[in-house]
C-alpha cells in the first residue's frame, strides 16, 4: 500500500502519460474559457459604444486594464503549471513582476496624483466599480471551472494555494472580460476594484481548491502502470 508520499515521488520520476503536458493542458484551458468569457460578456453585458476610441485613447486606461489582467493571468497560470507537477517548486517571480507591472502602469498614468478630488469623488459614488465586484467573479466562472477541472486531471499537492491561484487567473479573465464592457476610466478606481474582484474569485478558489482539486484515478497512475490506494 502506497503512502501519498510515496505517489508523489513516483509522479515525479515518472510521470503519468498524456496527450498534453502540463502546460499544454492549462494554456487549452485558459484560452478556450477565456474566449468563454469574452462571449458571455458581449451578450449579457454588451461591449462599450466607443471601445475603439478607448483602446487608442492618450490616457491608456483601457489597454492598462487589460494588461494589468493579462499580468494576473500569465503570474497565476505560471504557479498553477509549477503547483500542478509533482515534487516542481513554484516558481514566484512572475508573480513580483505582475505587481511591479502595475505599480509602473498605475504611476505613469499620472493618477490619483494628478487627478482632482472632485473627479475622484465622482467615479466613487458612480456605481460602476461597485458592479464589478460581482460581475468579474461571475464572468471569471467559466475559467474557474474550466481550470479547476483541468488542474484535477493533473496531480496538485498544495490543493488550497492551488485553488487560489486558478481563482486568481480566473478572476483575471474575468476582468478582461468586464474591461470590454466598464466605463470608469479612473486608474484608481480600476486598480481598487478590479484587485478586489480578483481577490474574491482568488478566495473562491481556495475554498473549493481541497474539494474539487483532489487527484483523480488517472493521476494516480505512474508510467509504469502502478497506482496509489
Amino acid at each position: 500500500m502506497r503512502t501519498t508520499d510515496d505517489l508523489i515521488v513516483a509522479l515525479s520520476v515518472a510521470p503519468p502519460r498524456r496527450l498534453l503536458g502540463p502546460a499544454g493542458a492549462i494554456a487549452i484551458a485558459a484560452l478556450s474559457s477565456a474566449a468563454a468569457t469574452v462571449v458571455l460578456s458581449v451578450g449579457w453585458l454588451g461591449a462599450r459604444a466607443d471601445l475603439w476610441p478607448a483602446l487608442t485613447a492618450p490616457d491608456g486606461v483601457v489597454v492598462f486594464r487589460l494588461v494589468f489582467a493579462a499580468a494576473v493571468i500569465a503570474a497565476a497560470l505560471s504557479l498553477v503549471r509549477d503547483l500542478s507537477v509533482p515534487g516542481r517548486r513554484p516558481v514566484w517571480w512572475p508573480v513580483l513582476a505582475a505587481a511591479l507591472l502595475a505599480a509602473i502602469s498605475a504611476m505613469a498614468s499620472h493618477e490619483p496624483g494628478s487627478a482632482p478630488v472632485r473627479d475622484l469623488s465622482h467615479h466613487l459614488e458612480h456605481r460602476s466599480w461597485m458592479e464589478c465586484l460581482w460581475k468579474i467573479p461571475v464572468l471569471g466562472s467559466p475559467a474557474l471551472v474550466a481550470l479547476a477541472f483541468c488542474v484535477r486531471y493533473l496531480a496538485p499537492t498544495k490543493l488550497t494555494l492551488a485553488g487560489a491561484l486558478v481563482g486568481l487567473a480566473a478572476g483575471g479573465i474575468g476582468a478582461i472580460g468586464y474591461s470590454l464592457h466598464c466605463h470608469d476610466d479612473s486608474v484608481a478606481i480600476v486598480l481598487a476594484s478590479y484587485i478586489l474582484a480578483i481577490s474574491e474569485t482568488a478566495f473562491i478558489g481556495a475554498l473549493a481548491g481541497p474539494l474539487v482539486l483532489r487527484w483523480t484515478s488517472s493521476s494516480m497512475v505512474t508510467a509504469d502502470g502502478a497506482s496509489g490506494p
